[in-house]
């Protein structure tokens, strides 16, 4: 086994106190000058000299040394710091059976009855398809679905217990509305034990959809930005009618429908926001509304710079006066949140929740796992998440639909296509990854990586804007964590953080 003798490690600080990542292992260990050098040296010089060198540069005494000496042996021998810089192949179906995820994504419809700034079907995102009139027959939903039981009673002899989860997803999934309820009805028939997801923009939400939304146990999440400016700035109606009133009268429709019959069901958001998001404001209005919309989650994400030409739409809008704030906006706000989250106590349970649901990325970097993860990192294993195309045709996700074949309804799982994607992936990261000291929290998946339909590279944007951010991040949480550790549990049970992180998984 090649070990590289050069260690992992990311060195960074708070004001107080300065850090040791451990890329390897997954540790923060505090940093000492000697600590630092022993790491760098421990599989470059012998025992003896290591010691000798610690006593001269530090001016240190024998115990002394050899104490930093013992403590850094015994976290490389458990496992820190350096690793083996090759990968194995790996047999996607083998591993899939392994992995803690299942879910099957049905793209009812690529139709949609509104026009998001930033959607990626838009004209903002020149390298993906726009919208069409494709849509799903139940036929096609029919054979997936016995497909995707197959394979996840499959997962279920190797040890996974969650349910099996059913989305649905467009375009506007509620536009096909007759087909979920033909899904659910075969689902019942078959005696599949189902959860069902829905991605929806909230327009289309009659007394039907409500009464089937809560009698079949749904987790709808809502596309929603914050506030009324916020969200009509990019969420409207061809000829640029904002959708905000509509979509939130829905929502009131369904929390009093579920009200009146004393039904607890979660619902969540899906809030996007750009560099010229008042932070503040997005925030605000969720605590407002916390006790119409509880109980709920939220997950925020950023328009992505990269490969869109959405910024400079934006760019021009501002110009013009048609957006008001700037492009600093966002940035200005972010660090009035993490100001205000260091502050906070746990008396106002509403802001401290949504603050926690806002800085929950934070919070994941906080609580990642420990120990060996293979190279592909925190990619999925194609086939975990299954989408199918209105055709029929199965992609590992539907952030990338009609890219990555990965099988269809008539053939299957194609394994082998499967396993030369993830291969090829995990080939681009060991010749460009292997030896990043924050690989294991950078977030990189195949959707970073397109080169066309079959083909992925590595993107060097992409690379060199997580290498800046991910230290920042680390700092930020540890800046936190310094003046209150338990600061990423505050308005939080156990209960909630669980469904937090799942809800993190399943749309992730």
């Amino acid at each position: 086994m090649n070990i590289n003798i050069n260690p992992k490690i990311l060195l960074f600080s708070t004001e107080k106190n300065k850090y040791i990542f451990d890329n390897v292992s997954g540790n923060i260990i505090p940093h000492t000058e000697e600590i630092f050098f022993t790491i760098n040296n421990f599989l470059k010089l012998s025992k003896s000299q290591l010691i000798h060198d610690l006593k001269e540069k530090f001016n240190i005494n024998d115990i002394e040394s050899e104490n930093v000496y013992l403590y850094i042996n015994n976290l490389v021998h458990n496992g820190c710091f350096f690793c083996n810089s090759t990968h194995r192949d790996i047999d996607c179906k083998e591993e899939s059976f392994k992995t803690p995820i299942s879910q099957l994504i049905l793209v009812l419809t690529e139709q949609c009855n509104i026009r998001c700034k930033y959607c990626i079907y838009s004209e903002h995102y020149p390298n993906i398809m726009e919208y069409s009139n494709e849509s799903m027959d139940f036929e096609t939903a029919k054979l997936a679905i016995d497909q995707y039981m197959n394979l996840y009673n499959e997962k279920k002899k190797y040890g996974y217990r969650k349910k099996a989860i059913v989305s649905f997803y467009g375009g506007e999934p509620f536009l096909k509305f007759d087909l979920i309820k033909e899904v659910i009805d075969y689902c019942n028939t078959k005696g599949y034990d189902v959860r069902y997801y829905a991605t929806t923009n909230g327009t289309i939400m009659t007394d039907e959809v409500v009464e089937c939304i809560v009698n079949n146990d749904f987790i709808v999440t809502f596309s929603v930005d914050g506030h009324k400016e916020q969200h009509n700035r990019n969420r409207v109606f061809a000829g640029d009618k904002g959708t905000f009133d509509l979509v939130l009268n829905n929502i009131l429709k369904l929390q009093e429908y579920k009200r009146e019959r004393n039904i607890n069901q979660l619902i969540t958001f899906n809030c996007t926001y750009d560099y010229y998001s008042d932070l503040n404001k997005i925030i605000t209005f969720f605590e407002e509304n916390y006790d119409k919309f509880d109980p709920f989650n939220v997950m925020f994400g950023p328009v992505n710079k990269l490969d869109t030409t959405y910024y400079d739409y934006c760019k021009e809008s501002f110009n013009k006066g048609i957006i008001k704030e700037d492009i600093n906006t966002a940035g200005k706000s972010y660090n009035e949140l993490i100001e205000k989250l260091s502050n906070k106590d746990n008396t106002d349970c509403a802001e401290s929740r949504i603050l926690n649901s806002f800085f929950a990325s934070l919070s994941i970097i906080k609580r990642r796992p420990r120990g060996i993860i293979e190279l592909h990192s925190n990619a999925c294993i194609p086939s975990n998440k299954i989408a199918v195309s209105p055709k029929g045709e199965y992609y590992i996700c539907e952030r990338i639909n009609q890219m990555f074949k990965i099988g269809d309804i008539n053939s299957g799982i194609d394994w082998d296509r499967c396993s030369e994607l993830l291969n090829q992936y995990m080939g681009v990261l060991e010749e460009n990854c292997s030896d990043c000291n924050v690989s294991r929290l950078c977030d990189s998946c195949y959707i970073h990586f397109i080169k066309d339909d079959n083909n992925l590279e590595f993107n060097e944007e992409f690379c060199k804007e997580k290498k800046m951010v991910i230290p920042k991040t680390l700092s930020i949480i540890y800046t936190l964590l310094e003046k209150n550790p338990k600061v990423f549990e505050m308005g939080l049970d156990n209960s909630d953080q669980e469904s937090l992180f799942e809800f993190y998984q399943v749309m992730r």
